[in-house]
């Protein structure tokens, strides 16, 4: 059965539509439990690619509504998204805009 949110939308879809998306370009798959430690800590390691790739090629809604729903605040993610931005080049400026300044992380 899938987990449910307060708002009756399964945590599977999300997480389902964010994986299938990170995950279909590259050979290896990361999870959501990993993903989301690395949008957390920052620390990405191994998983550059698939972090860099949930930043450009997710959505800006989905990206909130992932980390949301799997309890990254805002400040966290907007740090893991200025490392990973500086390390691989990779930008996505509309979420650039929803996420608060690397000065006020």
């Amino acid at each position: 059965m899938a987990r449910q949110d307060k708002g009756g939308k399964g945590f599977d879809r999300i997480d389902s539509i964010v994986l299938g998306t990170v995950n279909a370009p590259f050979r290896r798959s990361i999870d959501a439990a990993t993903l989301s430690e690395c949008l957390r800590t920052g620390v990405v390691g191994e998983w550059i690619v698939q972090v860099a790739a949930f930043f450009t090629d997710v959505r800006p809604e989905l990206v909130l509504e992932f980390a949301k729903r799997h309890g990254i605040d805002t400040a966290d993610l907007a740090r893991t998204y200025h490392v990973v931005r500086d390390v691989s080049g990779e930008r996505n400026l509309d979420l650039e805009e929803r996420l608060p300044s690397p000065d006020n992380c």
